[in-house]
């Protein structure tokens, strides 16, 4: 079970695109949190999980304070220590010193910073409230919690106009997990619904570039979505990654700030499709309710419906749920950018697999060449020992 805990609206940066909007700033209270984790275990049971993780997110989830965070990881170790807990948290990475790493280690959180790559990318959107740019100092910290063994790599958000072959030799060199999720038409990027259709399908085409990047090379960074769909394809699987995912609902909830729950962090700023509110209602009454039960099911009526003669539908599920609602305000509608996921959900299955059957035929040569010079020298030593 995916348990994200919006622990407030508040944030230490003034990127252009956040999606959280411009909420008034509201702090999850303690007592709430601790509520939901005093009801989880009869969700677990009705759902039939076993596995928790805890994810802390904003706002900016470090501003929710040192003291806050240290209680609500000890009273969720407390009273879920029959079942396979972690933590997770995705933070901006700029709030970062010795306390609050000290505390992640405390509690063995692995943290994902949001960091759009190359720093001229990255400063020209994401800067502090009073203007300064940001990457300098997030990039010193991304670097201190994999020292820490806490990395967790950098979340990238893509708004068109960045090179492909300049950011992947960055993540060749930094040597860090990257996630590239493309921008929403959500929060401060609500008004952007046209520039963002047009965004998503440069997002393909930057994907395709990298995908064949990586295969051309001997690196071993790892860029998803490409990884966990390759993953996915190869094993026949479902991919597990959320806009991947159309039956969201059965394995995560979302705690806002305001005690309010439901399905996706993306809905913080509206909450147009909340299920109720914590303090209020039992966490068990709202994961059954009506609402909950009809975003569970939306997986299968697309099966039935817009998605029934798709070849990718069990990669895609009918793409993310929020982004669907937002754009059409209804919840079963399909991804909205259908046809630019279809293309790359084709290109992996097609090409890719032939990129990656040249990868791995290149590496069996070169190993068999590393193979044969070692025996060759170890006849050649053996030869002159004689």
């Amino acid at each position: 079970m995916q348990v994200i805990v919006k622990t407030t609206t508040q944030c230490n940066l003034a990127c252009t695109y956040c999606s959280e909007g411009n909420q008034p700033p509201r702090t999850l209270s303690l007592s709430t949190f601790c509520k939901l984790i005093d009801e989880l275990p009869p969700v677990l049971e009705r759902a039939g999980q076993h596995d928790i993780n805890i994810l802390w997110h904003g706002g900016e989830p470090l501003l929710w304070g040192i003291d806050r965070l240290e209680a609500g990881m000890t009273y969720a170790e407390q009273k879920l220590s029959d079942y396979e807990l972690r933590f997770t948290m995705q933070s901006n990475g700029y709030r970062l010193d010795d306390d609050s790493l000290a505390l992640l280690q405390r509690h063995r959180v692995h943290v994902g910073i949001s960091l759009d790559g190359r720093q001229a990318y990255h400063d020209a959107v994401r800067r502090t409230k009073d203007g300064k740019p940001t990457w300098s100092v997030v990039w010193q910290h991304v670097q201190q919690l994999h020292e820490a063994g806490l990395g967790g790599g950098i979340l990238m958000v893509y708004r068109g106009g960045e090179n492909a072959q300049e950011l992947f030799d960055f993540l060749v060199t930094a040597q860090v997990p990257c996630k590239i999720n493309p921008l929403l038409p959500c929060g401060r990027a609500a008004s952007k619904s046209d520039e963002c259709q047009t965004i998503y399908g440069q997002y393909v085409a930057f994907l395709e570039e990298l995908y064949r990047l990586v295969m051309a090379s001997d690196s071993t960074v790892v860029i998803n979505p490409l990884d966990e769909l390759m993953d996915a394809i190869l094993q026949g699987s479902s991919v597990c990654e959320c806009s991947y995912n159309g039956h969201c609902g059965q394995s995560m909830i979302c705690l806002y700030a305001d005690g309010a729950v439901g399905f996706c962090g993306r809905d913080s700023e509206k909450k147009d499709f909340a299920y109720g509110n914590l303090e209020k209602n039992s966490l068990l009454d709202l994961y059954e309710s009506g609402r909950a039960t009809e975003v569970r099911q939306r997986d299968e009526w697309l099966r039935q419906h817009d998605c029934r003669d798709c070849d990718v539908f069990n990669l895609c599920h009918g793409g993310c749920t929020f982004e669907a609602f937002n754009d059409t305000g209804r919840l079963t509608a399909r991804f909205p950018y259908c046809k630019g996921r279809r293309d790359l959900l084709h290109f992996l299955r097609t090409e890719g697999i032939k990129l990656l059957k040249a990868r791995l035929l290149r590496q069996k040569r070169k190993y068999r060449m590393i193979i044969r010079k070692k025996e060759e020298l170890r006849k050649e030593m053996s030869a002159r020992a004689r």
